[in-house]
């Protein structure tokens, strides 16, 4: 698959993803979703990615900030598994899309991307 053809798959379904979340209860604000090289390479520096290279930086990843689930009140959600249920409505919308909460290392609970790799 081409990139570009990729990208544009991950935005339409990121979109699906946003309404279904919010019908579903849940409220988050973006996070990162483009990374800059220097900005991939302070996270290695800091052990915060183990990998050559992030999907943020070919736009096939998005960081959510969870600020409200269906039992929830307002506030920054950092608990990977309270992601668990978005994980599950992201993995759904694309077989190649994979949630960070999976992750053997480094859990990720707020990373969402589409692996093409």
């Amino acid at each position: 698959m081409e990139l570009s053809e990729a990208q544009r798959i991950f935005a339409y379904n990121l979109g699906r993803f946003i309404i279904e979340a919010y019908k579903a209860g849940y409220e988050f604000s973006m996070g990162e979703v483009l990374r800059t090289e220097e900005q991939h390479q302070m996270n290695l520096k800091a052990g915060k990615s183990k990998i050559g290279r992030s999907l943020h930086m070919d736009k096939l990843a998005v960081d959510i900030n969870l600020m409200k689930t269906p039992t929830s009140g307002y506030g920054y959600i950092t608990d990977s598994a309270k992601y668990k249920p978005l994980g599950d409505i992201w993995k759904g919308l694309h077989p190649l899309n994979r949630w960070g909460g999976d992750f053997k290392t480094l859990v990720d609970g707020n990373h969402f991307e589409m692996n093409i790799r």
